[in-house]
């Protein structure tokens, strides 16, 4: 199941995906987040022409009355979530797979946030 965060209809009934983060840059998981959100979206039979990122602006300052134009970047990572989107298939292949499982798989984290995972004897690794 995936929520996503904001989608704002445009005039060509398409769609433009919006992720909000409460951190002040995007990170290489956000684009993660943003390319399964996209791939659902799309799955559900909506057209999403444009995903971004809204996060914080590190650099604003408030002076008096707050200006949430100025709070906040957006970040259209539409082509940043290309490759990421072409993995969201094998992801969740991995995931029915688990899910048919009879025993609970055994997770080992990997010190550099990879997941590795046995799956019915085979070791199945994925990034975090």
């Amino acid at each position: 199941m995936v929520r996503v965060d904001v989608l704002q209809r445009n005039k060509d009934d398409s769609f433009d995906l919006i992720e909000v983060k409460s951190t002040n840059s995007a990170k290489k998981h956000h684009l993660d987040d943003v390319a399964i959100q996209k791939f659902v979206a799309e799955k559900s039979g909506l057209k999403i022409r444009n995903a971004y990122l809204m996060h914080l602006n590190r650099n604003y300052v408030r002076n008096g009355e707050l200006s949430l134009n100025q709070l906040f970047e957006i970040d259209n990572v539409s082509k940043e979530i290309e490759e990421p989107l072409k993995e969201v298939s094998n992801y969740l292949e991995q995931i029915r797979a688990t899910l048919k499982l009879k025993k609970r798989p055994r997770f080992l984290l990997a010190p550099n946030a990879v997941i590795r995972m046995t799956v019915n004897s085979k070791v199945i690794v994925g990034k975090v």
